[in-house]
């Protein structure tokens, strides 16, 4: 009678430890379209590169760029689509607001052009130096 019981409670207890899993990749939305000015990509898993990007948001023609500190350069970032939004002209991430300008910190890494799939950027912005900004979670 034990045997079953115990397996029973293993039966019970891994069911449990499913339904409390973390959404998987299929989870997340695909962007359809960029926020404003701001390039997204469809969000997987959790983490991020660990490398920090400080500088200035800089729009110039349609595009959300980060200039860089110290002569870096012009960085185009690509925010996750879950944690991001675009509103009254105003980047909205990580608890802040930014409008062009705005000094910001951006966790993450380099990315090279289109090295990025499941993303959306608005046209003719240059992505030749591309950061893909890390997941808050």
């Amino acid at each position: 009678m034990r045997p079953r019981l115990v397996a029973a409670l293993v039966t019970a207890v891994g069911g449990l430890g499913a339904a409390c899993a973390a959404p998987g990749p299929d989870d997340a939305p695909t962007p359809t379209a960029p926020l404003g000015p701001a390039a997204v990509y469809r969000t997987v898993g959790t983490g991020g590169d660990a490398a920090l990007l400080e500088g200035v948001v800089r729009i110039v023609d349609g595009c959300l760029y980060v200039d860089g500190q110290e002569g870096t350069g012009r960085y185009f970032p690509y925010f996750p689509v879950t944690d991001t939004a675009w509103e009254d002209d105003t980047l909205v991430w990580d608890g802040g607001r930014y409008v062009d300008g705005d000094p910001i910190s951006l966790g993450g890494g380099e990315i090279g052009p289109g090295g990025l799939t499941d993303a959306v950027a608005p046209a003719g912005c240059d992505d030749s130096q591309g950061w893909i900004v890390a997941q808050r979670r």
